[in-house]
């Protein structure tokens, strides 16, 4: 546990790690939260009845699943 709060230390120590992290850290925020909204002009109810009623084994299901559910809410970023 020592050796990996000395590593933490030592990122911090380092501007530029330092702002490599941060600035990864705010791309991920960005993204969870762009996938959160909703494409304008888009029924998300009458979308997710459709993926519910199309069953579980076709190509729209698969992607779906890889961008973590993103697809069938019709957000802006999949």
């Amino acid at each position: 546990m020592n050796k990996f709060i000395q590593k933490v230390k030592n990122i911090r120590a380092i501007e530029d790690l330092r702002k490599r992290i941060l600035n990864t850290l705010l791309f991920l925020l960005i993204f969870v939260l762009g996938t959160h909204v909703v494409l304008p002009g888009i029924d998300t109810s009458v979308l997710g009845d459709f993926y519910t009623s199309s069953g579980g084994s076709n190509p729209i299901n698969l992607i779906n699943q890889f961008t973590g559910g993103a697809f069938s809410k019709a957000s802006i970023l999949r």
